[in-house]
């Protein structure tokens, strides 16, 4: 009886410990997701793609 009485401790511990890093884990990504802000107008647009003479030249041997 007494072995089962540990096991079942031991299986309860365990499953705390689980809990208790899988509530970590949320807790932390959720903190690093409030203190990153969405990019402002300005940065997006700092950030798009532009058509350079490199590219137009990729784009024209792509047509022929």
């Amino acid at each position: 009886m007494k072995d089962r009485q540990t096991q079942q401790q031991r299986r309860a511990l365990l499953k705390a410990f689980g809990l208790g890093a899988g509530t970590l884990a949320l807790a932390s990504g959720s903190a690093k997701a409030a203190l990153t802000s969405s990019p402002t107008q300005e940065a997006q647009s700092d950030t798009r793609f532009r058509v350079t003479a490199h590219v137009q030249t990729y784009y024209q041997t792509l047509k022929d």
